[in-house]
């Protein structure tokens, strides 16, 4: 009997023992896992909202890098360029053609797409605004394409001023390379659609 007695109690010192050092490790596990939730936890986004405003299409709606200007077209084709914070109007054009791009260069340049029907085919032309001048400079117009072609998308790279221009429709896709010389070449898709490009702001590095 002594000796089963003393099994029990060296059991329960045991199992006792072992319930410590569990709830201590549990104890440092649940705080672990507590202070990753709050390290990781991301701040709720400030929003802002401005009234009075009709957007033509998503496709012409852009915020500058720093998050101070937004810039959209209406539905009368007139580009409006907004201080998010005062909300008040620092530039307005009225756009000849009809637009279908609208991107920033950093914060004080816009890139604008518009197109133009011509004998059944469209006319893209790519044009650069400065904000602070007003000064609008045409790119390139790119000519002879189907009537359902547009920009898909117009990638530029801040430090080493190369931009990449994505053409096309729904069946094909063509991309073009301005360099920093003025220099407007092709570049080789291997016959593939590409629906997006993406370029390294010091490399220059193209992602398709």
């Amino acid at each position: 009997m002594k000796s089963i007695a003393r099994a029990a109690l060296a059991f329960a010192v045991i199992t006792a023992g072992e319930l410590v050092v569990f709830n201590h490790y549990n104890s440092l596990f649940t705080m672990k896992a507590h202070q990753a939730v709050v390290q990781y936890t991301a701040p709720r986004p400030t929003t802002s909202q401005l009234t009075g405003i009709h957007v033509l299409n998503s496709q012409v709606l852009a915020v500058s890098d720093d998050g101070t200007q937004l810039a959209y077209i209406d539905t009368g084709n007139v580009l409006h360029v907004l201080d998010v914070t005062t909300h008040s109007e620092v530039y307005k054009l009225q756009l000849d053609y009809q637009p279908v791009y609208l991107t920033w260069i950093r914060n004080d340049y816009l890139f604008i797409g518009t197109e133009a029907q011509q004998a059944g085919l469209a006319d893209l032309r790519l044009s650069t605004i400065a904000v602070g001048s007003g000064t609008v400079r045409l790119i390139n117009d790119f000519s002879g394409f189907a009537p359902t072609s547009t920009f898909k998308k117009i990638s530029f790279s801040p430090y080493t001023n190369d931009v990449y221009i994505l053409v096309g429709g729904q069946t094909a896709t063509i991309l073009y390379h301005y360099d920093t010389n003025s220099n407007l070449s092709q570049i080789d898709l291997g016959g593939r659609y590409v629906s997006n490009v993406a370029v390294t702001s010091t490399t220059n590095h193209l992602f398709f």
